[in-house]
């Protein structure tokens, strides 16, 4: 098994134990619960791999634990509305439009067109995918083979009586 040989800092670096640690799931819950289960002398290093992760958790790049990161949401719209307060228009004396960085907080609803929306990456993808397919029913489709019409003649062979002989057939 992958998980026999390692020490602490093993753990700490696997991809499959950080996601047990920070986003656990039935899955990978049931996973380290049998393998701890099945290997208890690692049960200690388990558990201290577990706690230097959590105790790093709040410092790791682009992880925020959900209350600092709600914290740190209210803390950006407080700004954001003491902004709008002091100063309602913009420096031009235009009113100011902010518009949400993230788009299951925007309010603003913006029509785009089919092709604005998707990527062209996409489109490539989707014309390959279709030529592959009709070029796969082309070739692979069930042909039936060519009927070739041959005419079948009748030899007859007769044998006088008391007399052997050997017929050859094609």
């Amino acid at each position: 098994m992958k998980y026999k040989n390692f020490k602490v800092e093993h753990f700490i670096n696997d991809a499959f134990f950080r996601q047990w640690v920070f986003t656990p799931n039935k899955k990978s819950d049931h996973f380290w619960s049998e393998w701890i289960k099945n290997n208890p002398g690692k049960r200690e290093m388990i558990y201290q791999a577990r706690a230097i992760l959590e105790n790093q958790q709040g410092m790791t790049p682009g992880h925020f634990p959900p209350l600092r990161k709600e914290k740190l949401w209210n803390k950006i719209q407080d700004s954001i509305e003491q902004e709008e307060r002091a100063n309602p228009s913009g420096p031009d004396g235009e009113d100011k439009k902010v518009i949400p960085m993230y788009r299951k907080y925007a309010d603003v609803s913006q029509k785009t067109t089919f092709f604005k929306k998707r990527s062209p990456y996409r489109a490539v993808a989707v014309i390959s995918t279709v030529l592959v397919a009709l070029l796969a029913a082309f070739f692979f489709h069930e042909r039936t083979p060519p009927v070739i019409k041959t005419t079948i003649s009748m030899v007859t062979k007769e044998n006088p009586r008391g007399q052997k002989s050997r017929v050859y057939l094609p």
